[in-house]
């Protein structure tokens, strides 16, 4: 009887022993595809897909800019997108890393770049455009903006963004672009 028990807890080691290790692998599995969807929607982002872009959220998407909730539901994330492909004339996002935790968030930091339209030029459309940002609305004329944002992402079971959180270095943006400048007294 003895060696019979032995035998049926040697299996039932072996068996949760693998069985762990099947879940730790689907767990990893998990969130190598969540950093792709990350890494995807950057990429969708710089090249103005906002279809592509919407399809990777939620429609109650919530998305906090900077610690204040500003927007819901992924119509605000697809006219972001929309807006960007049609402000900047070659938005690039440079990814310096994204990582994974287990309980499904997802952190990345990612450099943007690009230069704006200049919607001051002779025969511009319409009227100039106006960017708004935290110290007031600037007049788009050309400038190129380079900056870096800290981004945090939840995600639901099917795998869609459901929160993203953004965090960008609005000062950064702006004065390499000569938009606001500090002066020491």
């Amino acid at each position: 009887m003895e060696k019979k028990s032995i035998g049926v807890l040697l299996c039932m080691v072996l068996i949760l022993a693998f069985g762990m290790n099947a879940w730790a692998g689907e767990e990893k599995g998990r969130a190598e595809k969540q950093k792709q969807i990350v890494r995807t929607y950057f990429q969708a982002t710089a090249e103005g897909k906002a279809d592509l872009v919407r399809n990777l959220f939620t429609p109650d998407t919530i998305h906090y800019v900077n610690g204040n909730r500003v927007l819901v539901g992924w119509e605000h994330i697809h006219k972001i997108t929309t807006q960007m492909g049609k402000l900047f004339k070659n938005l690039r996002n440079e990814v310096h890393f994204i990582s994974a935790t287990d309980d499904g968030t997802v952190y990345g930091l990612v450099t943007h770049a690009g230069t704006l339209i200049d919607s001051t030029a002779p025969g511009f459309p319409g009227k100039p455009i106006y960017y708004q940002s935290q110290i007031g609305p600037l007049l788009i004329k050309g400038q190129t903006l380079k900056w870096q944002a800290f981004m945090r992402f939840k995600f639901n079971d099917e795998l869609l963004i459901t929160e993203e959180w953004v965090v960008n270095d609005d000062l950064g943006e702006l004065m390499p672009a000569g938009i606001v400048t500090l002066k020491n007294k």
